[in-house]
C-alpha cells in the first residue's frame, strides 16, 4: 500500500511503498512562501494518482502551517489549475 507522507525537515511529501521512496514533491522556501519544484514519481507507480496526492499533502501542510504556495513545478502548476478548492493556500 503506496503512504503519502509530509516531511517538513526534507522541505516535501514523500511516496512510499512500505520502506521504498517511490516519489516526492520538494519545495524550497522563498521569501516566506513554499516554492514546489520538482514533483516526480517512479514510472512504476504512474497513473494511481500519486501526483496529485503528493501534492495534496503540501496544500494540507501548508494549511497547518499557515504558509502560501507558489509553483514553479509544472507539474503542480498543472494541477493547482484543476483545484480551484487550494486556492486558498495559492501565491
Amino acid at each position: 500500500m503506496v503512504e503519502i507522507k509530509y516531511e517538513p525537515k526534507g522541505n516535501r511529501s514523500a511516496a512510499y511503498d512500505g520502506d521504498k521512496l517511490i516519489g516526492e514533491s520538494a519545495y524550497t522556501i522563498t521569501n516566506g512562501k513554499w516554492n514546489i519544484l520538482h514533483t516526480e514519481v517512479h514510472p512504476d507507480y504512474s497513473g494511481q494518482g500519486i501526483g496529485p496526492k503528493l501534492i495534496e499533502k503540501l496544500v494540507e501542510a501548508a494549511r497547518e502551517n499557515d504558509k502560501l504556495i507558489i509553483t514553479t513545478c509544472p507539474y503542480a502548476t498543472a494541477q493547482f489549475g484543476r483545484r480551484a478548492d487550494w486556492n486558498d493556500v495559492k501565491a
